[in-house]
């Protein structure tokens, strides 16, 4: 609430401005640090080489 003193000076107006401030703030630091959305869990994507190691036949007739 804001007063009025004789000469017309207003009391409580800074109090009302602090306020607005404080709560312009408060919205802003929520809105900065919410968290995230969270992210869909994924199974790791694990990806595998395989080796295959051939061992040439041996030529016919020949033994060892």
């Amino acid at each position: 609430m804001t007063k009025f003193n004789s000469d017309g000076e207003v009391f409580g107006s800074k109090v009302l401005t602090l306020a607005v401030i404080a709560l312009s703030a408060f919205i802003l630091a929520g809105m900065v640090y919410s968290p995230g959305k969270p992210e869909a869990s994924k199974a790791p994507s694990i990806q595998t080489q395989q080796i295959v190691d051939t061992v040439p036949a041996p030529a016919d007739g020949v033994s060892g």
